[in-house]
């Protein structure tokens, strides 16, 4: 005999049902990863593992979204044009499932940190001939804070 009435034990299957299992966090990346000054163009991508029916750029710690792309596949391409140093802060990401139910929580953290302001043909006067200047990406990763270091050539 069951310690329950047989009629609670679908709702007890349902719990434990695999749609309630919370949708996996997206990745952000930022691109290019090499060298942003001051008027420069970015672009944000957001890696989804499931289908989306929209995915939102966030910036870090506010509720409210800044951009937002529907249907989404793979991944969502956001552009950030003209970069000024008020876009120098954190981003996330998030989507909301199309064939799965339900919201993904934010995804981790990305840094965007811009150096310089050139003039003329050259925004970088200071970098070398490739054109990069420099650029800090920090990821914070649940609590952990990892900090990539960048190797530009001597010119």
């Amino acid at each position: 005999s069951l310690p329950f009435p047989s009629e609670l034990e679908p709702h007890v299957l349902c719990l434990a049902s695999p749609w309630m299992t919370p949708l996996p966090r997206p990745s952000l990346s930022l691109h290019p990863s090499q060298g942003v000054c001051l008027g420069d163009n970015v672009t944000l991508r957001c890696h989804v593992p499931y289908p989306a029916a929209w995915v939102r750029l966030y910036q870090y710690q506010y509720a409210t979204y800044i951009k937002q792309k529907d249907n989404v596949q793979e991944m969502a391409e956001f552009s950030l044009a003209g970069i000024k140093q008020v876009d120098a802060v954190r981003y996330q990401c998030q989507y909301q499932g199309l064939e799965q139910p339900g919201t993904s929580e934010k995804s981790d953290p990305v840094e965007l940190v811009v150096t310089g302001e050139g003039t003329g043909e050259s925004r970088c006067p200071w970098a070398v001939p490739t054109g990069l200047c420099s650029i800090s990406v920090t990821s914070l990763c649940s609590d952990h804070r990892y900090s990539p270091t960048w190797h530009f050539p001597q010119p």
